[in-house]
Order: structure tokens, then sequence, then C-alpha cells
């Protein structure tokens, strides 16, 4: 079946759905903003002009299906809360809306209340046939491999496997403490520079599972970056799925990438290996296999807290400090990071924290294994070349 006949068929198949999605979503942002609402319709439309509009006369708001099925739901969304603060402009300021221009101060007021991102408050975005809308995600250029910092970073990690366990921590202290200092750097340098990225992970899932938590634990207290776990609606399946949101900087998006994807395929294969001996104890099934893939985790981060804590107790008591070398703890550096956390509450609008999970012992051979196989398990490694670099995926992201 080819493009244009897919597009159709889902058009056919989903068009009331995405209706009804889109109605959910205005009564909720009207109740939010303690909006009386009145009767609206909300439309699919085919159109080469407009991604989206509110039509006061007829009291229609319409979204473009190319819009809903060429670009993530994010993009649509975005859109939908642009037209959304017309109508309520049109409704509340009737008089604002006919002697202020449409973008107005009161349009403004508006959006700054639905915390609508400042991308999507312009009045005009290209809907030509080689026109995308504005969008956060995604490394702002293909070459972030060629990255002089990020090569030298992925050498040392490379030696810190070196069976020479002197060279091997030298060298991961080494790459480390560059990673340390590229990033004291760039924040003074770069402060003003709007230089976060949003690098996205979909899991195809309908909940986290315990290992993606662990993993995005791990990333989030070593590797310079945030994580968010985002619940985003998939308009070709008509389903919400999970996903995995990396925001920081492109080198430190990069060098997690790399550990997210090894720590994905370790902790399978290392269990692949356990499983049988697992199965001759009694211990078999999902039980088993969480037991031991949540406490090799768990033991990994442990190992990771305490050597970057040895680090920065050594470099304090050495002559380095005095000349002005520093080390930070990464998840301490990113956590005071004012500039990133003003991004992300601009990405987010609706950003809630979720409880942290632990990991259950039920299967206690298996959990033992798992965490003997954390402490000897070296995350340095790099990835095969040629490994599918497949995890990251472009699109505009601010959905909870």
């Amino acid at each position: 079946m080819d493009f244009n006949k897919r597009h159709e068929e889902l058009k056919r198949q989903f068009r009331s759905n995405w209706i009804l999605e889109l109605t959910h979503i205005h009564s909720r942002e009207l109740s939010k903003l303690m909006v009386v609402a009145k009767d609206v319709s909300i439309d699919v439309i085919d159109s080469k002009t407009n991604w989206g509009y509110w039509k006061p006369e007829t009291r229609v708001i319409g979204i473009n299906s190319k819009l809903i099925l060429d670009y993530p739901w994010d993009v649509t969304l975005g859109v939908f809360l642009h037209e959304i603060a017309h109508q309520v402009v049109s409704d509340i300021y009737p008089l604002a809306a006919q002697n202020e221009t449409s973008h107005g101060p009161k349009f403004q007021l508006i959006c700054d209340r639905m915390k609508l991102h400042p991308i999507y408050r312009q009045p005009m975005m290209d809907v030509t046939e080689n026109g995308s809308p504005p969008s956060n995600i995604g490394p702002k250029t293909d070459k972030v491999e060629e990255s002089p910092l990020l090569v030298k970073i992925k050498k040392l990690l490379a030696l810190s496997g070196s069976p020479e366990p002197h060279e091997a921590e030298a060298a991961l202290t080494k790459a480390s403490m560059l990673m340390s200092k590229h990033n004291i750097d760039t924040a003074s340098i770069l402060a003003e520079a709007d230089d976060y990225e949003i690098w996205r992970f979909p899991l195809n899932t309908k909940s986290i599972s315990r290992k993606t938590f662990l993993i995005a634990i791990i990333l989030r207290s070593h590797f310079f970056v945030r994580t968010i776990t985002n619940s985003v609606y998939d308009p070709k399946t008509n389903e919400y799925f999970k996903s995995l949101d990396l925001i920081g900087r492109q080198v430190n998006l990069s060098l997690a990438r790399h550990v997210y994807e090894y720590l994905n395929e370790r902790s399978e294969t290392l269990w692949e290996r356990h499983k049988p001996i697992a199965a001759s104890l009694g211990e078999k099934g999902l039980g088993a296999k969480t037991a031991f893939i949540t406490n090799l985790l768990q033991s990994l981060h442990n190992k990771l807290t305490e050597a970057e804590t040895e680090r920065k107790s050594a470099m304090v008591k050495s002559s380095q400090a005095a000349q002005g070398d520093k080390y930070v703890i990464p998840y301490d550096f990113v956590m005071n990071d004012q500039k990133l956390e003003n991004f992300v509450n601009m990405n987010y609008r609706n950003l809630r924290s979720s409880p942290r999970r632990t990991g259950c012992s039920y299967a206690p051979y298996s959990a033992s294994a798992g965490r003997k196989a954390g402490e000897k398990l070296n995350i340095y490694h790099p990835i095969a070349q040629g490994q599918s670099r497949d995890g990251k995926i472009k699109g505009y992201l601010g959905k909870d």
C-alpha cells in the first residue's frame, strides 16, 4: 500500500478518535483556565495553507490531518493549544479580539497561562511541501559523533576496559574529569546560548519497566542529562505509549545514548547467561529476570556513585585543586543548572515527579547474582561499530 493510500485509510479509521482526543484536551485546558465552556466543534481538515484555525463565526477549531499523521502528536498539540488561545480571547475578551492584533497582548496572556511554548505562539508556520513545524527535539546537527571532545572521551572509555587495572582506572578517571570540566566550561562560556536538546527513545509499551526506570536513574545521576518518562499519544494506533526523554547538551546526550544502548543490551545478555542457572535452582520467569536485572543495575549505580565520591575527594586533596581544576558530581551539577531547569519547564507543560520504585528480591539467588554482575560490569566498554542508533527520533515534545 502506497503512502497516500495509507494516510487515507488511517483518516477513515481514526478521524473520529482524533476528534474525541482533541475534545478531551479542549475540555481539560478550559477547565485549567477556569473558563466556562461554550459550544465548540472540532474538525479534522485537509488544507494546503493552514495547520489549524479558529473560526469564531462558526465556532469551529480545525486541525490539519497532515499535521496529525506526518508529525509527532506533540506538534499537533502545540498547534491545537494555539487555536484554543484564539478561542478563549474571542470568548472572554471580545473587545480585545476586535481591537488588538490576532496575536496581541491578550492572546499572549492566555498563552502564558497555558504555558504554551514560544514556538507555538507565532502567527505563521511554513506549510509548504518542504516546510515543517518548529521542533525542539533531536540533534541540531547530524555530526554529533565528530565532536573532538566526544571522540577523546570515548577513546579514554575504551582504554578503561584494559586488563591492566591501573591503566583502566587512570583512563576512567581522566574521562570523568574531562566530562566534568567540559560541562563547567560550557556553562560559563555559553550561558546565554540555546544549546539544550531533547532526544526521545520510544519504548512502545504502556508502562515503564523497572529496567528502564533504573537505567534512567543511572543516566541522570552520572552522565549530565535530565531524564523524563513520557506518555505520548499515537494517532496511527489511537493509543498512548511510553517514551524515555533525555534532556541536555548534545555531547552529553550522545554519551548518554551510548550508555543507554549498552546497558539495555548488556543487562539482557547477562540475564540470558544466568537464566539456566536460575532455572536449575527453581527461579524461573519474569520474577527471576526482574530480580536479576534490578539488582544488577542498582549495584552498578552504587558503584558509580562511590567512584565519583572518591574521585571528587581525591581531587579536592590534590595539588590540582589548588590550581583551579574542578570535579563535580554530575547529578549535582545538572540539578543546579537553572537554565536547563527553565528549558525543561518550558518544554514540559504538565511535568510531575513520580515516586521512586525499588527492586524486589523475591528470587534471592537471581537477586544476589545480579548484584555481583553489577559490581563486575564495566559500563565504559564502547558499543561495537555499526550498532543501530535508531533510539533517536525527531519530534517536538511537551506532553505529560
